[in-house]
């Protein structure tokens, strides 16, 4: 579409040289001497906000999978009643697919839970990871390809605005293990 619908995103090499090192340098710093506040940013949160949450996730799971063994010890019931012909084939049926529906029903909700407790535990390892790492660049002078690679995971670069007559032009830097960091 040309020029009325694309931008220009380009930045100059010195630009984004400087901002880069001035975020490594920032983070590294806090990471030293502010690391509770840091790391508490890193998991997006309090501690006791997760924790919190991991408690009720985990109870989420022990209660669907009282259901799920509840469930399981029926449809073992209900063939018995329906081997002994205490149930009638068409009730068997019925039942059996009713019961195997909300058993399928709660084992996805139960790995769904799951997910999102490995999600917790995955950020938690991830920040415990990047905050070791950022650490040992609080003394950094200079960007270097090792650095480089250990650190950043990828940088976007928006489109110039104009705001207040001055052009304005957002760099976000994405780290390995931690993302974007609010």
């Amino acid at each position: 579409y040309g020029k009325d619908r694309c931008t220009s995103h380009r930045i100059s090499y010195n630009a984004l040289y400087r901002i880069v090192l001035d975020d490594i340098r920032e983070y590294a710093g806090m990471a030293r001497y502010h690391s509770v506040e840091f790391y508490d940013r890193l998991v997006s949160g309090s501690r006791e906000k997760d924790e919190e949450e991991r408690r009720r996730l985990d109870a989420e799971v022990q209660k669907l999978e009282q259901r799920i063994a509840e469930l399981n010890t029926v449809l073992n019931r209900l063939y018995e009643d329906y081997a002994l012909g205490r149930v009638t084939g068409d009730r068997y049926r019925s039942f059996s697919e009713s019961y195997e529906s909300e058993l399928k029903e709660k084992t996805e909700e139960k790995e769904s839970v799951e997910r999102q407790l490995n999600t917790l535990s995955e950020k938690k390892i991830n920040a415990d990871r990047f905050f070791e790492i950022i650490r040992k660049y609080t003394d950094i002078t200079e960007l270097t390809a090792p650095i480089l690679n250990e650190l950043i995971d990828r940088i976007v670069i928006y489109e110039k605005e104009e705001i207040d007559g001055e052009a304005v032009q957002n760099v976000v830097i994405f780290y390995k293990f931690a993302g974007k960091i609010e």
